[in-house]
């Protein structure tokens, strides 16, 4: 097609040459000689039907070899312009060329550069990854990233999008959530609180621990008499009071049942010997209310600890608060017993 369109614009384009030539230099014939021609001089007629025959032409070739260019111009521009991700172009150094409606909101600073001006704060634009900005009041978290622009081999620009992440972000942290939290106690379940206090130990070899097995008295008595949404709410109860009691770096936890389990950090055998009886007077003296009734609990607790400056073995520490606490039931419960260590004679 387009070898066609060029033979037929060059053919025009010699005659149009003609045309120009000869009105120059029989200017006066053309007035008496409108239709009819000579050989010598074909005639107003002939050149002006030629002369339309090259503008369509010029036209037809024009339209032809541009218009596949204008249209895919006019869609890349308005999807970029349509998009709602963030869309920055900046040369090889990061400094701005270009940059999409959504981008300008997300930084109205951008509307005040000309392209190849630095942009302000242009290191959180040079990494990939996600990035939290301010917006709107809200805070959101973006995903950066890069696609380079390369001319012959050699790098020209950047390509810097910013999608929108925020609710997947809040997503995740709810399925974190529900895989890591008791939804009852609202503390850390079972498996949470043997993997965080796993990677606790291992990372902070320098200082001593303890751990507590808390178990609540006659909560079977409590379920029997009130209900077990009574029991519900008073253990509802409970693992706020854990909470409370033992913040920071400490992690608390359901073990199962009506038992929790608390890791602490840098606690001395005597330390958190008077944490867990302080915690135990804190129940005591907490009462529960549930519809007219008036709910008061009170929990044993076992101490097992592990001294600095030796590996730490949560089975160990388990097992020894496992056994501190059926000595705590055993005289009397509502207290709390440190294991003692066995002296083996030699």
């Amino acid at each position: 097609m387009s070898f066609f369109v060029r033979l037929f614009t060059t053919a025009t384009s010699v005659h149009a040459y003609r045309l120009s030539r000869l009105f120059f230099t029989h200017r006066e014939n053309i007035s008496n000689d409108l239709t009819l021609g000579s050989p010598a001089y074909p005639g107003v007629l002939y050149y002006f039907t030629v002369a339309i025959f090259f503008l369509t032409a010029v036209l037809i070739y024009r339209r032809w070899n541009q218009r596949p260019l204008s249209v895919e111009a006019l869609a890349r521009a308005q999807v970029v312009e349509d998009m709602k991700d963030a869309f920055i172009v900046c040369d090889s150094r990061f400094r701005f060329l270009d940059a999409n409606q959504s981008a300008r909101l997300l930084f109205p600073e951008l509307n005040d550069l000309r392209p190849g001006e630095a942009i302000k704060d242009d290191e959180k634009l040079k990494k990939s990854g996600e990035l939290q900005v301010q917006s709107g009041g809200r805070r959101r978290v973006y995903e950066v990233t890069h696609t380079h622009i390369r001319r012959e081999g050699r790098g020209s620009g950047v390509c810097i999008i910013l999608h929108d992440i925020t609710e997947r972000e809040k997503l995740l942290k709810q399925l974190y959530i529900q895989a890591a939290f008791d939804s009852l106690m609202n503390i850390y379940n079972r498996g949470a609180f043997f993997r965080l206090s796993a990677l606790l130990v291992e990372e902070e070899k320098g200082c001593s621990y303890a751990l507590l097995m808390i178990d609540v008295d006659y909560f079977k008595t409590v379920n029997d008499t009130y209900g077990h949404q009574c029991g519900d709410a008073v253990l509802k109860a409970l693992g706020r009071i854990l909470k409370e009691s033992f913040g920071g770096e400490n992690i608390v936890g359901r073990y199962g049942g009506e038992e929790m389990i608390a890791l602490l950090k840098g606690f001395s055998p005597s330390q958190a010997h008077a944490a867990a009886e302080m915690l135990c007077k804190n129940i005591e003296n907490t009462p529960v209310f549930y519809r007219n009734c008036i709910i008061r609990t009170t929990v044993s607790i076992g101490v097992g600890h592990s001294p600095a400056g030796q590996e730490h073995l949560l089975q160990d520490m388990l097992l020894q608060a496992d056994q501190a606490l059926y000595l705590a039931k055993s005289q009397g419960r509502n207290q709390a017993c440190l294991h003692q260590a066995e002296e083996v004679s030699v």
